[in-house]
């Protein structure tokens, strides 16, 4: 298996030079963003309007059914950057994007610290399959639920004569004048 891997610079979505070369022969798909910032809404649909619109351009399976589409899929990166409010305004903009069909398969990923990684090189394995086997998502990490440790009353078993007096002269005796 052979993997090639083109960059497209910044500016391609404005001059579209070359479009062919990038979308003629490609099984794969990855659109790149940054997550450590606020998700731009309207950025992820123009980009995502933009590939689907040269993938049926210039892909071959637009004219030859027996041709697997290409796996597309949005990276969010930097996902060690982000900050817990980003985090979770973010995640309402995923869903929001999900709901409204923009975006299907996506990762989460971070060059620094690996996370992701695995999953993407998942998704780059299975590309060949037709209909690239399940959706790809991130893996969902469920929060364990830590057995409630109940509190052990230390006087439980002793005898009232062998408990200690909270107050003094209250056990017993009642109050005591001095």
């Amino acid at each position: 298996m052979s993997v090639h891997c083109v960059d497209t610079p910044g500016n391609f979505m404005r001059t579209e030079i070359a479009a062919d070369y990038y979308f003629e022969h490609c099984d794969i798909v990855f659109i790149v963003m940054d997550i450590s910032l606020v998700l731009d809404e309207p950025k992820i649909e123009k980009t995502t309007q933009f590939v689907l619109k040269q993938i049926s351009m210039h892909h071959p399976y637009s004219r030859d059914y027996q041709k697997i589409p290409p796996l597309i899929c949005h990276i969010f990166t930097k996902q060690d950057r982000v900050q817990s409010q980003v985090k979770k305004r973010n995640d309402k903009v995923i869903k929001q994007l999900q709901k409204t069909g923009i975006l299907g398969n996506y990762l989460y990923c971070s060059t620094r610290n690996g996370t992701g990684l695995g999953e993407i090189k998942k998704a780059i394995m299975n590309a060949d399959i037709e209909n690239h086997g399940d959706k790809i998502m991130p893996e969902k990490f469920e929060k364990k639920d830590k057995p409630k440790e109940t509190a052990v009353d230390p006087y439980e078993f002793m005898a009232d004569s062998e408990l200690p007096e909270i107050v003094p002269g209250m056990m017993g005796g009642g109050l005591v004048k001095g």
